[in-house]
């Protein structure tokens, strides 16, 4: 069939390709942009923040501000459909996931100013570790032993990395735990949301919304860390082309990503996250020159393979009809459906949108 001939399999690569540089290119950049030029993450990811919700804007009312609808019939026909809001709904349920976005994004930037990029590559392998933590006792997913045993030799795994790290500072790794954390939280949040609440989001309809809230939070974060003194005692002076084409990569990974989750095959989509990350760790190591110990190497290769069991084991459960989705380890009744299985549309808001955010 054609998800095995030539032409399938050539898509998938220059999929698995543009991700990997695109994705890849917006950690070093941002490594590059807080360890040399801008030293402020609070500011850099208000600027994100400020950009991308700009830019969603101008797509989304494309046609009313007279840039034509050549954009509209270029995207998806639900790509840019805003969901029915109200003050109270967004009081209650944006805002809350919007703070927690805030926190986390302004922890993983902040990380850099402490820590190695190939280190903090080798914490986020714990993601879906805590993840998993937070979603089972809000209901999210359903406890298997199977799965914790897999998620214990994740976590094994960064641990014996972090462990032989001989580079960084124990603050800087807990900074960059507990920004992994707060984001897993934002995750389970904006899930129960979908959930309950109904919303229907794409990347760009979910930064709509949640940026207006964010840009607050981290400026006040930004005013209380001194970073916004800073940059006024330095005379307002930052590389401006390299902070725009570093704000335009942050948005066009959303673009990236939602065209990859929803045509890349799962194997491929989880083997070309692992070469991502290898890459990255790579990069660190050659181009800031970064030492990567051999302990470090083999307890990141067990998370990986870990990380790559898990992801790929989860895709090809969602993949499956809703009636073969919660049979297995749940104990094999077909009305016992896994929350994970039918999530795709909160894989392509939460995960697409996080992708600039802890990237």
């Amino acid at each position: 069939m054609s998800s095995s001939s030539p032409s399938s399999a050539f898509i998938n690569l220059a999929m698995a390709a543009i991700y990997i540089c695109t994705s890849g290119s917006l950690i070093l950049y941002n490594a590059s942009i807080l360890k040399g030029v801008f030293p402020y993450p609070a500011l850099l990811t208000t600027g994100h923040m400020v950009f991308s919700g700009a830019l969603s804007f101008l797509l989304i009312h494309s046609e009313e501000l007279g840039l034509g609808g050549w954009i509209k019939q270029s995207l998806p026909p639900d790509f840019l459909v805003l969901p029915a809001m109200t003050r109270e709904k967004y009081l209650h349920s944006i805002v809350p996931i919007a703070a927690l976005q805030g926190a986390s994004l302004w922890l993983s930037n902040l990380a850099y100013l402490y820590i190695s990029v190939s280190l903090i590559q080798m914490i986020k392998a714990s993601n879906t570790v805590w993840t998993y933590l937070w979603g089972v006792p809000l209901g999210l997913s359903a406890w298997e032993t199977g799965r914790a045993l897999n998620l214990m030799v994740i976590g094994a795994g960064v641990a014996t990395a972090a462990l032989g790290a001989v580079e960084g500072s124990t603050a800087g790794m807990t900074i960059q735990l507990l920004g992994i954390v707060v984001e897993a939280a934002r995750l389970a949040l904006m899930q129960v949301v979908l959930q309950k609440k109904g919303f229907k989001f794409s990347p760009i309809t979910a930064l709509y919304y949640i940026a207006p809230a964010v840009v607050p939070f981290l400026l006040s974060v930004a005013v209380a860390k001194g970073e916004v003194g800073a940059l006024m005692q330095d005379g307002w002076h930052f590389p401006l082309w390299m902070m725009l084409s570093n704000m335009l990569l942050a948005f066009s990974l959303n673009f990236v990503g939602l065209v990859i989750i929803k045509r890349m095959s799962a194997v491929a989509y989880v083997l070309s996250g692992i070469c991502k990350d290898i890459l990255l760790v790579s990069g660190g190591a050659l181009l800031f020159g970064e030492v990567v110990t051999s302990q470090q190497v083999a307890g990141y290769a067990v998370a990986l393979a870990g990380l790559a069991y898990y992801n790929l084991e989860a895709k090809l459960r969602a993949s499956k009809p809703v009636g073969q989705a919660g049979k297995g380890s749940n104990g094999g009744s077909g009305g016992s459906k896994d929350p994970e299985a039918q999530a795709p549309l909160l894989e392509t808001t939460a995960r697409d949108q996080k992708a600039f955010q802890r990237n």
